[in-house]
């Protein structure tokens, strides 16, 4: 083709549009990527709560038919919201690489919340760098630290000799953690629109 040909010009807008139609749909991906996001990490937040409060109430674990449930539901909601929130990472990085911008593997993102001491900051150091500026340093402290704060307390609250107030904290950690990460999830998500 010729420069200034008719053709070519056809040609490029037709590149154009489909360039367009596929950021589109990777952002539409990612959207629909975050509704599961969102879902699947409120309801292991709500079990999570649930069974210390139960736990706080009881003054021992949840044993009984339904506590072993609730047990085992936090257990499956866990991973279902460890896989969802992963996933909806990695398609918030595939966009952000079709923008040219450097990050980290998807299998890195999947796995680096199972990897000894990189599970304390690596998973929190992905979403700084999924936001792109979209998140402030402090929104991502307080997802993060209460997370981890009632990561920790399970092994306290089982050693305790009341685990009431372990529990308690425990609980308010989760809710506060999971809050901001509804927050976090929905201002990456728009971010990246």
């Amino acid at each position: 083709m010729i420069e200034g040909d008719p053709q070519r010009a056809t040609f490029d807008a037709a590149i154009a549009e489909l360039d367009e139609r596929s950021r589109r749909r990777d952002v539409s991906f990612a959207t629909w990527k975050a509704r599961n996001a969102l879902w699947s990490t409120g309801v292991h937040a709500a079990a999570w709560t649930t069974f210390n409060v139960a736990y706080a109430v009881t003054g021992e674990p949840p044993s009984t038919a339904s506590g072993g449930m609730l047990g085992i539901v936090m257990v499956l909601t866990g991973f279902a919201s460890w896989m969802l929130l992963s996933e909806w990472m990695c398609g918030i990085a595939y966009v952000r690489r079709s923008q040219g911008l450097t990050m980290p593997s998807n299998a890195w993102i999947y796995f680096s919340w199972w990897i000894p001491v990189a599970e304390l900051f690596s998973p929190a150091r992905t979403m700084r760098r999924l936001g792109q500026g979209a998140v402030s340093t402090w929104l991502l402290l307080a997802w993060w630290l209460p997370w981890l704060l009632a990561t920790g307390l399970v092994t306290a609250r089982d050693s305790a000799a009341d685990p009431t107030q372990p529990a308690l904290v425990a609980a308010t950690a989760i809710v506060v953690s999971w809050l901001a990460l509804q927050r976090i999830i929905r201002r990456v998500s728009t971010a990246v629109a």
